[in-house]
């Protein structure tokens, strides 16, 4: 989950499929999205980063990935995990965007067990 958000949140002004193009690169730069490994990097690892051929450069995204890999951790000391303290807030529903007029709600399991199934 942390990957997707992170992706959505660099995506911000550009392109999907380039986002698509470029991760693994975004992989390699991130240690494969591992929040716990992210929360510590530090300026040199920004550096790393900016400096990595292929890598969309914009420091202030880098800096709110590292940011919001430390919110995950305090989320997961106070709620168990990101997934729980997410679906406490949903009421354990997904909202599944069909269009402009229709709304459908389905379960966080079934949710669960579709995403499990890709």
């Amino acid at each position: 989950m942390f990957e997707r958000l992170m992706m959505e949140a660099r995506q911000c002004g550009l392109s999907w499929s380039l986002m698509l193009k470029k991760r693994e690169i975004f992989r390699e730069c991130f240690d494969d999205f591992d929040y716990d490994r992210i929360a510590d990097y530090t300026e040199t690892d920004i550096d790393r980063i900016m400096n990595t051929e292929g890598m969309i450069r914009s420091h202030r995204k880098i800096e709110a990935i590292i940011n919001n890999a430390r919110c995950f951790q305090k989320v997961r000391k106070e709620h168990g995990s990101f997934c729980d303290w997410f679906w406490a807030h949903t009421g354990e529903k997904t909202i599944l965007y069909v269009g402009h007029e229709k709304v459908a709600f389905l379960s966080a399991t079934a949710c669960r067990m579709r995403s499990q199934k890709s």
